[in-house]
């Protein structure tokens, strides 16, 4: 009799700086595996983006230990620093084919904001992306992501966040108290380490 084939753990990724990680990305991940069926959610950070300059980022380390640091009270959402063993730069599709080859037992899905849809068409190898994983597609306040979208990429009806790092690191510069707006504990730990209030 022929074994049956074990049936791979549905895995979001989400790729970013997380510059600072805040709430917004916590209730991505949230809705993702509460109401999109993923059984974890991993947060990629990555050394630097592509298309960054590099203007107010904290250090890589510093960034990825704030993540393994406030995700712990979220049991199914986990940083992770593959791209920390990559060589830059740090295209998506080299992140996603090295995690197929690292974690066979598997299935990855892309988890996008619509904005970052809306200019995917010009990410390197887009195409390659769209054959290696499904993407799931998040809302942004006025993105009109129209609805003739390939066939292994949907829009979910999640509610809109818009919360966004730069919010944060602004905010902390101007001596602002939004400890609701990160994971416990995380305000306090960028104010007394002068991560963004040098």
């Amino acid at each position: 009799m022929q074994e049956e084939t074990a049936e791979k753990i549905l895995t979001g990724i989400m790729c970013g700086s997380f510059n600072p990680l805040h709430m917004g990305h916590i209730m991505i991940a949230n809705y993702m595996y509460a109401f999109e069926n993923l059984e974890e959610v991993w947060l990629i950070v990555t050394p630097r983006c592509p298309s960054d300059k590099g203007d107010d980022m904290a250090d890589a380390t510093v960034r990825s230990g704030i993540l393994s640091r406030f995700c712990n009270p979220y049991p199914r959402i986990s940083p992770c620093d593959i791209e920390f063993r990559l060589s830059p730069p740090y295209y998506t599709i080299n992140t996603i084919i090295a995690l197929k080859e690292q974690y066979p037992e598997r299935e990855f899905v892309l988890l996008l904001g619509e904005d970052n849809w809306a200019n995917f068409h010009y990410w390197y190898r887009s195409e390659d992306i769209r054959n290696e994983v499904s993407i799931l597609v998040y809302p942004r306040k006025d993105s009109k992501t129209g609805s003739d979208l390939p066939e292994n990429v949907r829009k979910v009806n999640a509610p809109l966040i818009e919360i966004s790092s730069t919010f944060i690191r602004n905010a902390i510069k101007e001596d602002r108290d939004i400890r609701s707006f990160l994971p416990v504990g995380e305000y306090e730990y960028l104010i007394e380490n002068k991560i963004y209030n040098k």
